[in-house]
């Protein structure tokens, strides 16, 4: 636990005991009661209702495990793994584990830690409020995850 990994910039055990990032407070001015996400306007003028179709905070069972449950029946997910970086606490454990991508992706949430399901057409809005996030994937026909990769 104590060894530096240099992929780390680190030890493993500062690695493992750093505590994980909290989306509440980047969530909050989206989460007003009832079953509607509350955008601020991008001019800076009365905000603008846009449906929230779910959220997932991916954790034990991955982002195969988690995604879909905030999905309708009928309807699935294709999620894009080339549009965030996973990160190397993720690539050293699958390493020195012999560990396949298919199990990590099921095991962890590989460096995506919440997935925000929102209509199109407000995509963009609830981007400009929230610094880092991008649009990982889309809703499609069919269920469970499928992997664009």
């Amino acid at each position: 636990l104590e060894q530096h990994y240099p992929e780390l910039n680190e030890t493993l055990a500062d690695a493992l005991l750093r505590p994980h990032r909290c989306y509440y407070n980047d969530l909050k001015p989206f989460l007003p009661a009832g079953a509607w996400l509350r955008a601020p306007a991008l001019s800076g003028g009365a905000q603008q209702a846009a449906p929230l179709h779910g959220i997932a905070h991916v954790t034990g069972g991955g982002i195969p495990g988690n995604v879909p449950r905030i999905l309708p029946e009928g309807l699935g997910a294709r999620i894009d793994r080339a549009t965030w970086d996973v990160p190397p606490i993720f690539r050293l454990i699958q390493a020195k584990g012999g560990i396949v991508d298919d199990e990590m992706y099921r095991a962890f949430n590989m460096g995506l830690g919440i997935v925000l399901a929102v209509a199109p057409d407000a995509a963009d809005a609830v981007r400009a409020h929230l610094p880092g996030s991008f649009i990982c994937g889309e809703v499609v026909s069919g269920k469970g995850v499928q992997w664009a990769i």
